[in-house]
């Protein structure tokens, strides 16, 4: 009986987690395992060429007791990171490590504020400034959550942007603390989830 219940269970985390025919996905953001996401990126120094960076979801990590992440695999510049992200219908949460997690977006309304102290120990606040449509080399999204965070115990400008398309990504960010600032990401193409 135990082992039916646990075959039963798995097939269940299954179907939710691949977004099955059965019922439609309700996260803020569904991403699959598989898709892409390519950006082309910017600085405001003239003797940089442009460059692609790219941002793959590339598996699934359980974090105990039963907090599923997707691992995105950023890429770009000769540099790579793995970020853990899981996705709710009303927020998208990051792995920072030893079990705790933050919310990085979270449908809400214009003015909303929130923060968080990262394992590094900075205290990174957000707030949903506007709604906005947002053209980009991939095409035109309409109400996007524009975000703007900042780290408020660092020194200098730590303000970056943030234009979050709800039902499916981040679609252009504006990083103001970054070398040869503003660094400006705007969504070049993507990958459609394969079907279940």
């Amino acid at each position: 009986m135990k082992a039916r219940m646990l075959a039963l269970s798995v097939l269940l985390a299954v179907f939710s987690l691949t977004g099955s025919s059965f019922a439609a996905d309700t996260r803020f953001i569904p991403i699959t395992i598989g898709q892409t996401f390519e950006f082309a990126v910017s600085d405001n120094n003239p003797s940089t060429p442009d460059w692609t960076e790219n941002i793959a979801v590339s598996g699934l990590a359980q974090i105990p007791p039963s907090l599923l992440y997707y691992t995105l695999d950023q890429k770009g510049q000769g540099e790579s990171r793995l970020i853990g992200i899981r996705s709710t219908a009303a927020d998208v949460r990051q792995y920072d490590g030893f079990g705790k997690e933050y919310i990085i977006w979270k449908k809400a309304a214009v003015g909303t504020v929130w923060s968080y102290i990262e394992n590094s120990g900075q205290k990174i606040q957000r707030k949903i400034e506007a709604i906005e449509n947002v053209t980009v080399p991939a095409g035109t999204f309409t109400n996007c959550l524009k975000i703007h965070n900042k780290c408020a115990n660092c020194s200098g400008v730590t303000d970056w942007y943030e234009w979050v398309k709800p039902g499916f990504m981040m679609v252009k960010w504006v990083d103001y603390w970054a070398d040869n600032a503003p660094v400006t990401h705007r969504l070049k193409s993507w990958t459609a989830p394969a079907a279940p």
